[in-house]
């Protein structure tokens, strides 16, 4: 197998801040505090002289891990009230939303109560944006099941706001984030419309949200037919972002690698292969066949060589098809294909041996006929195209030079010196490649 071997920068700035890096957070470690202490500190909450001294006391009460203590002393009760106070100022009202956060993390048993509070705050457009925020952050680690009736007016909730006004992109970011992470079955549409928006903060929220979504939907056992589809017409779709395209045949290629059989997606990217018109695609799409490994799609990346001539990108996707060629060799072997396995072979040894394509595309095709090492192949004709390379090449560089080398311990059984050293062996044991 081949693995052998924007808007503006405020508000890109923001988000980065905004955007955790892990897909949930588990609950935050407790402490453990006096219960004679619990009521200074619930007074100091709510009326000690400095913000500073207020929101420390706040964050205190909400690392308390005593279940008891917090329902004895109605901590939970007295920091909703204390949120829904006018008089509460902002770094307060956050502290608190974060201390509540926190606790439900570690006790289930408060999530109503404080569902409810969040909702007032993410469903009031007249709220501060970074208070907001945090209640999309206390949905997006807290519903486990986004289908569940008591679930139904928070998701309705982050729903709308993804799909609402852009004047606020940021809000609309973390929305598309926490969609992403819950994943609900009506996510999936709002997400699509996000990849093609025009502001640049909503878009690349979009992009991360859909790869998250489709990751969670397959990790939780969505169905694999119903994913697949999903994935080929993400892939398909010309009008989309060719990120989004990429990133859809990425996660067809991943899909492969796991499926007990990858017929079914090698008939998903094969279509997007044949009508690729954008490089980038095409070469996403070259190695995610390559990864489903199915002899029948040979035809279709020998024909996508062929259609990309030119620069750098064309350049790529050439690479990609020889690369995705080679792992093939393993299906044709389990199949006793001889037949496609020798057409495939032919395709690569005759780009290896033209002088006027790349060392990078031809370092390819020695690599991938390097994979062509099972005894039933008939490997006399790839040996000697790999021998020419050692000895009389003049285009060859050094990177070829190794490649070819490389390939040649794993298409012959021998390891030989110097490229005279193969010649001789291979002029006196070339029966021994033949094969059958």
């Amino acid at each position: 197998m081949f693995g052998r071997a924007a808007m503006c920068a405020g508000l890109l700035l923001a988000l980065g801040l905004l955007w955790p890096q892990s897909a949930s957070a588990g609950a935050p470690a407790g402490v453990e505090i006096p219960r004679e202490e619990i009521p200074e500190l619930l007074r100091k909450a709510k009326s000690a002289p400095t913000a500073q001294d207020r929101v420390q006391a706040i964050r205190t009460l909400g690392s308390l891990s005593d279940s008891a203590v917090l329902r004895q002393f109605r901590i939970v009760e007295e920091m909703i009230k204390l949120t829904r106070s006018t008089s509460t100022g902002a770094r307060e009202r956050k502290a608190l939303l974060e201390a509540l956060r926190s606790i439900c993390l570690r006790d289930k048993g408060f999530h109503t109560q404080v569902s409810g509070l969040m909702l007032e705050v993410l469903g009031s457009p007249r709220e501060l944006v970074v208070l907001r925020i945090e209640t999309l952050e206390f949905f997006r680690v807290t519903i486990v099941d986004p289908e569940a009736p008591s679930e139904f007016n928070a998701m309705q909730a982050i729903l709308m706001i993804a799909n609402g006004p852009r004047d606020t992109p940021v809000l609309v970011a973390v929305a598309l984030k926490a969609i992403g992470d819950i994943a609900p079955i009506k996510g999936i549409d709002v997400l699509k419309r996000a990849v093609m928006d025009s502001n640049a903060v909503v878009r690349r929220a979009g992009v991360k949200a859909l790869a998250r979504y489709l990751e969670k939907r397959m990790a939780t056992g969505g169905k694999q037919t119903v994913i697949i589809g999903v994935l080929q017409k993400l892939a398909a779709d010309k009008e989309l972002p060719v990120e989004v395209r990429v990133m859809a045949l990425n996660a067809l290629g991943r899909l492969a690698r796991s499926a007990s059989s990858p017929l079914e997606i090698v008939r998903a990217i094969q279509p997007v292969l044949e009508k690729a018109e954008d490089p980038e695609v095409a070469e996403a799409a070259a190695l995610a066949l390559g990864l489903a490994a199915d002899r029948t799609a040979a035809d279709a990346l020998i024909e996508a060589f062929g259609r990309f001539k030119g620069g750098d990108k064309e350049q790529k996707v050439r690479v990609a098809v020889c690369r995705s060629l080679g792992e093939m060799f393993d299906d044709f072997a389990r199949a006793r294909d001889t037949t496609t396995a020798k057409k495939v072979a032919d395709f690569l040894i005759k780009v290896l041996q033209d002088a006027e394509e790349g060392n990078p595309v031809r370092s390819a095709a020695a690599f991938a006929l390097g994979n062509m090492n099972q005894r039933l192949f008939d490997r006399r004709a790839a040996a000697r195209a790999l021998v020419e390379v050692l000895l009389d090449d003049k285009t060859a560089d050094a990177g070829l030079k190794r490649v070819a080398q490389v390939s040649l311990t794993f298409v012959t059984p021998t390891v030989q010196e110097t490229p005279e050293d193969w010649k001789a062996w291979l002029d006196k044991n070339e029966d021994i490649l033949r094969g059958g």
